[in-house]
């Protein structure tokens, strides 16, 4: 008994990770650079050391190949996921269950899947079950947008529904009866719809916000409108601003009695000031006035 006890704790200490142990440590760092270099592990490991070295650690937990692990887990915005292969797999080679098999029923948006295996110990049936109502309510069947928002991808639930599924509900099995086969990491296609829904979610209240500031604007406007303090703005321009309508109406005029009489220099000197004092008000009978009154005098 006293032997047995002791082979479980060198058992269990066989079993501390390669990151607590320095010679452990040090080869998965050469193994994972030669994983890095080779043109045989899935382009987004390539180059990577620290990420061949990790999934090194996966491999060597879940007790599988490290490049099936590679091929079979992906990286979605920091967060592994495998895919769903690799979960019924797992619950498979857990020894706990008969092999998983799968019974489908109705079909479009009536089709469901269950998943079920027999319980080793006590041959009991667990199942678990999903269905395109739960697809179609948890926003899972939705499209979504690539990554640089440029077109659109079709939801592989439309696609191909019934494989999805069948995943999603090897998934749910495994989470609630053997989530110690899965390490609680989500599958792929999981992550992807949360990440989907989520960026739904995002642009529906964003929506509704501009909706809403739309509303608070149009709401001001009236109340300012019913008040008397709405009207339309006169921009002040600057005496020294030639480029309006109503300085030019005035250069143009001016002009205008230049080129129909020889104006002495005193004059011109009260015409520009005449002019300065037009810019400040911009009143079109002041304007005239002064058109007038410099024809007369050239007269």
């Amino acid at each position: 008994m006293k032997e047995k006890k002791e082979l479980q704790v060198v058992n269990q200490q066989t079993h501390v990770s390669m990151f607590f142990e320095k010679d452990r440590f040090e080869l998965a760092q050469r193994v994972g650079k030669m994983f890095a270099e080779s043109t045989m592990v899935p382009d987004r490991y390539r180059g990577k050391v620290g990420d061949c070295v990790i999934a090194l650690s996966m491999s060597e937990r879940m007790g599988l190949d490290p490049l099936l692990v590679m091929s079979k887990v992906y990286v979605l915005k920091g967060t592994p996921g495998m895919e769903g292969q690799l979960v019924i797999a797992l619950v498979n080679k857990s020894g706990l269950f008969t092999p998983l098999e799968f019974e489908l029923s109705g079909k479009d948006d009536a089709l469901k899947c269950v998943c079920f295996a027999i319980r080793k110990f006590d041959k009991k049936r667990i199942e678990a079950n999903c269905t395109m109502a739960m697809a179609n309510a948890e926003g899972w069947t939705r499209d979504k947008k690539s990554r640089d928002g440029k077109y659109t991808i079709p939801s592989k639930w439309k696609t191909m529904p019934e494989v999805m599924i069948r995943y999603r509900a090897a998934s749910f099995f495994g989470r609630f009866n053997c989530p110690e086969a899965l390490f609680g990491m989500q599958t792929v296609e999981e992550i992807e719809d949360i990440e989907n829904v989520q960026v739904a979610e995002f642009e529906v209240i964003q929506e509704q916000e501009i909706n809403n500031n739309q509303i608070k604007i149009r709401e001001e406007k009236k109340k300012a409108e019913a008040a008397g303090e709405m009207g339309d703005p006169v921009e002040a321009i600057e005496p020294e601003e030639s480029e309006t309508a109503a300085c030019d109406k005035l250069f143009s005029e001016g002009n205008k009695v230049l080129e129909s009489s020889a104006m002495p220099t005193e004059l011109y000197l009260e015409y520009k000031k005449a002019l300065k004092t037009a810019y400040s008000d911009l009143d079109e009978e002041s304007l005239n006035s002064i058109v007038e009154d410099l024809q007369k005098k050239t007269k």
